[in-house]
């Protein structure tokens, strides 16, 4: 991820939108589900991408959350990104490493400019 050198302050709280997108990508039944949720509720941005995309890194606030089992690597679902008319075009994927949520990540599959994150109501549940 390409980092930004934005003047806003970091590490920060997730924003409403940031949070809904987490708690999107975090629901249902997957493996390790259960201990990124704990996880998600003590998670801050401690980084943001230089593109535009408004892809972040993240941090834990508490050390000791319970860590998933897992290899590093995507969760085992992402969010699809489509167009007003369905058209799909990216994806939102969320990366954890060593256990712990590590990176929410926005690319699409054109060339299109990125202006952050889509709304929510252009965002599905896909499983990986």
């Amino acid at each position: 991820m390409e980092h930004s050198s934005a003047s806003e302050a970091l590490p920060r709280p997730l924003t409403p939108h940031e949070r809904a997108i987490l708690d999107q990508l975090l629901g249902g039944d997957f493996p390790g589900a259960a201990e990124f949720r704990v996880q998600a509720e003590h998670v801050r941005v401690v980084a943001m991408c230089g593109c535009g995309c408004d892809s972040y890194d993240v941090g834990l606030t508490d050390p000791d959350v319970p860590r998933a089992d897992l290899p590093n690597g995507p969760i085992a679902q992402e969010l699809a990104v489509t167009e007003p008319d369905g058209t799909y075009y990216g994806s939102i994927i969320l990366l954890a490493h060593d256990g712990v949520l590590s990176c929410l990540d926005f690319h699409t599959w054109d060339d299109r400019p990125l202006s952050g994150l889509p709304p929510m109501e252009h965002l599905s549940v896909v499983p990986r």
